[in-house]
């Protein structure tokens, strides 16, 4: 598989947790969209990792 294929036409909302470490799928082809189950394998694809960080409330710009 040299071409991703489009796992949907609309957005996928999802919550995640601060800190934490996610991987979005980049072939397409994984079954737990937006995130990897390893479905790329043996191909080109690898997934997008992802780590969710949160700034403070009361920092100065």
């Amino acid at each position: 598989m040299s071409e991703p294929k489009r796992a949907t036409d609309t957005p996928i909302p999802v919550e995640v947790e601060a800190g934490k470490s996610y991987f979005w799928c980049a072939c397409g082809l994984s079954k737990n969209q937006p995130f990897c189950d390893g479905a790329h394998k043996g191909s080109s694809f690898t997934p997008v990792s992802y780590t969710h960080l949160t700034l403070p409330t009361n920092r100065e710009v």
